[in-house]
Formats: C-alpha cells, sequence, structure tokens
C-alpha cells in the first residue's frame, strides 16, 4: 500500500468507530464487512494497546487461540494470520490468491510464517476467510 505508516499509536485515546473511520477512510466500509465476516466464522474481537509495539492492535480469536492480529493504516487495515512450518503447506492448497502463498514462500523467518492481507475494499474477505476456516480447523 502507498501509505504503510502504523496508526492509532495514542494510548489515550481509545479505538472507536469514530477513530477507525478517519485513519481508514474509504476502506472503514471493508472493515466493517471484515467484523460481520468474522462474527459468521465464530470469532471475537478485542482493541488492546500494546505497548511493545506503541499502538492499537486488535487480536481476533476463536475460542482463547489468536487467528488474526490486526493494525490500522491510513487508507487500510492489515490483518495477519500466522503458521508454523508443520501447518503453513495447508495454507498452500486453499484457493487464495496465488501472491498470498508467493510471499508466504518467500518469507525468511523460520518459526511463525505469516499470511498477511492489506484490505482496503472487501474483495480479498473470500481469501481471508478460507484462510481463517484452515486455521480454526487446526489443533
Amino acid at each position: 500500500m502507498a501509505n504503510d505508516e502504523l496508526l492509532l499509536r495514542d494510548e489515550n485515546i481509545p479505538v472507536d468507530d469514530i477513530a477507525l473511520q478517519t485513519a481508514l477512510g474509504g476502506a472503514f466500509g471493508a472493515y466493517r464487512e471484515f467484523l460481520t465476516a468474522i462474527e459468521r466464522l465464530g470469532l471475537s474481537h478485542e482493541w488492546r494497546y500494546y505497548k511493545d509495539g506503541g499502538a492499537w492492535l486488535c487480536k481476533i480469536t476463536f475460542k482463547k487461540t489468536a487467528i488474526i492480529w490486526m493494525s490500522v493504516h491510513s487508507g487500510f487495515f492489515r490483518a495477519t494470520v500466522y503458521f508454523n512450518p508443520k501447518t503453513i503447506p495447508g495454507v498452500f492448497d486453499l484457493d487464495i490468491d496465488e501472491a498470498l502463498k508467493n510471499a508466504a514462500r518467500d518469507y525468511e523467518g523460520k518459526s511463525f510464517i505469516p499470511i498477511v492481507f492489506e484490505i482496503s475494499s472487501s474483495d480479498i474477505l473470500a481469501d481471508l476467510a478460507a484462510v481463517v476456516e484452515y486455521k480454526k480447523s487446526l489443533k
């Protein structure tokens, strides 16, 4: 995305729809659709300020397991789903955008491999739902 600056950095300003609408602009509608989609998938979300990252992040969970970490940037939000080397091959079998798979294949980290969705419209939400369903199926 054009401006990758992480927003929502003031610990004293809690995250609400007004702050999100200001930060996301035209992507706010996609954010609302995203919330509806995660609720349909049985996930819950919680905004929290993380001192180590210096920003408000949203942890999206299934039962007690973190499924998605979300951050807000100017005009888009980033939803990241992490897999370990043992479970990442299942992502490559999913019917999702090849660019997402290639980015995971090219990732050089060893412990956790991220599948990163930069969302400014609802176009990519079906791919995110497929990845989430796979992540939920893991034990």
